[in-house]
């Protein structure tokens, strides 16, 4: 008894010892920390839960509930422990740029567990260097020599829909799509062939993987370590306890098996001779040393060119669908397009003569408004520096997310609002998008207001983003 009673004892002296810390730490955040002046709500200052409950418990909510944040306490708040919102517009270009170093909030890039992609890689330094081995494969003059390989693919596509239309059946659209991205993403980063858009019911597994991925970074940020822990564990086992990853850990091995391929003997090892890929040029690249070549490397490479390479090009074309069948104007104003096009044509459509129609740009310019990738900011970390905002000086080391909110939280009942609809909610963008959740029939009267909006966006093709932009132009031209 003796004994039990010491333990019990020790134990009792632990958790008080540990009680007080958790209090000592919440109330020195809360007071005495750098940033203990800057307002926001108490718990938000004490926790990351705070966020977790948002987009947990409340399904992704907590974009929207720092629009409410900022109605109550102004253009800057504070949202977690170490972490600013700012709501301004201008404020933008300051984080958002190629000025001094920048690094990526590890907490954020954690939760999709892919931190050695260039993608997830923290330090400014490391992220430039591997970020250099594959940046040119996705300029505008690459994508558009890819155009053979993007009109197969297509084609075949197109060959499916007379499949559906001569059954009489509903196509389900966004997962054809899917399909479509992922496979040609797949071809220009492996040069490898899935061929998910041959499957009878457009491979929904895809979809769910992607869904999947999406849905569990909300808990993944919620576990430390969790990074650490993962790669110790059985897949099996780890479907075993959480049956939800299941999609999620089938396409990291799958991309393990990809990755494998390439650093082996295997065929896919050697550059195929038509066209060299991304994964065969990063394992070749000569600034790359060959702790940069491993592996696990290239499987986090190649499942960030499969999820955001299928879900962002995928996503603007179905929002493209959807809205020119929704507006019969303009779907004839389209078709007419077409047929004149097609009559005074004597082959295939070339992407070079698709730029030149006018209504077509400015369809897929209204499409690319109205679509969107993440609903999110990405953090930036300034490790170095002392970073201004009017007379705030914000400490080095603390996350800071930029987002121009508008005035009040949208209508969920209608389409969903995007970094550059709220953007257009500010002056003096608010002249050209009086209504950012609309689609403009003006904007498809010619070309102005179409230079214009490129003019706007060009705000968001900053770092990784720039690297879709290219391939979901392609891929709507075509």
């Amino acid at each position: 008894m003796a004994v039990f009673g010491k333990e019990m004892m020790s134990l009792t002296t632990a958790f008080s010892f540990f009680i007080i810390f958790i209090v000592a730490k919440s109330l020195y955040r809360l007071y005495f920390g750098s940033l203990a002046k800057i307002p926001g709500p108490k718990l938000a200052a004490v926790t990351t839960y705070y966020e977790a409950y948002y987009n947990t418990i409340k399904g992704g909510q907590f974009l929207f509930k720092i629009q409410q944040l900022h109605q109550k306490y102004g253009p800057i708040i504070r949202i977690g422990p170490n972490e600013l919102h700012i709501n301004d517009p201008e404020f933008y270009d300051q984080i958002y740029s190629n000025i001094g170093r920048w690094d990526k909030d590890p907490q954020f890039v954690n939760q999709f567990d892919n931190t050695d992609s260039a993608f997830g890689t923290v330090p400014h330094d490391l992220h430039r260097l591997r970020r250099r081995a594959f940046q040119g494969f996705f300029s505008k003059q690459k994508i558009a020599s890819l155009e053979p390989l993007i009109q197969s693919i297509v084609e075949k596509l197109c060959a499916r829909l007379e499949e559906y239309r001569v059954a009489g059946k509903v196509m389900p659209i966004r997962h054809a799509y899917e399909c479509l991205t992922c496979d040609v993403i797949l071809e220009y980063a492996l040069g490898i062939n899935d061929g998910n858009i041959d499957h009878p019911d457009f491979n929904p597994a895809l979809h769910e993987t992607i869904k999947k991925v999406g849905e569990m970074g909300h808990y993944m940020k919620l576990i430390p370590g969790v990074q650490t822990i993962l790669p110790i564990i059985p897949p099996w086992l780890i479907v075993r306890l959480v049956p939800a990853m299941s999609s999620m850990v089938d396409l990291q091995e799958r991309c393990k098996e990809l990755a494998k391929s390439i650093t082996t003997n295997s065929e896919l090892s050697h550059k195929p001779k038509t066209y060299s890929t991304v994964c065969h040029e990063i394992y070749h690249a000569d600034e790359l040393p060959d702790s940069q070549k491993t592996v696990r490397r290239l499987q986090h490479e190649v499942e960030t060119f499969v999820i955001a390479g299928t879900e962002t090009a995928a996503h603007t074309l179905a929002c493209i669908t959807f809205h020119v069948l929704d507006n019969p104007p303009v779907l004839y104003r389209l078709q007419q397009e077409f047929k004149n096009f097609i009559d005074s044509s004597s082959g295939p459509a070339r992407l070079k003569e698709l730029e030149q129609l006018p209504y077509l740009t400015c369809v897929l310019l209204e499409g690319l408004r109205l679509s969107y990738g993440l609903a999110m900011r990405l953090p930036r970390v300034a490790p170095d520096r002392v970073i201004r905002y009017r007379d705030i000086d914000i400490p080095p080391g603390v996350r800071i997310r930029v987002t121009s909110t508008p005035p009040t939280p949208p209508d969920s009942s209608k389409a969903s609002y995007t970094r550059i609809h709220v953007l257009a909610a500010n002056p003096p963008q608010r002249e050209i998008f009086p209504r950012p959740i609309e689609v403009r029939s003006t904007a498809l009267d010619g070309r102005k207001e179409a230079t214009i909006f490129r003019a706007i966006s060009g705000q968001f093709l900053k770092g990784d983003e720039e690297l879709c932009w290219n391939q979901r132009w392609s891929l709507t031209k075509e």
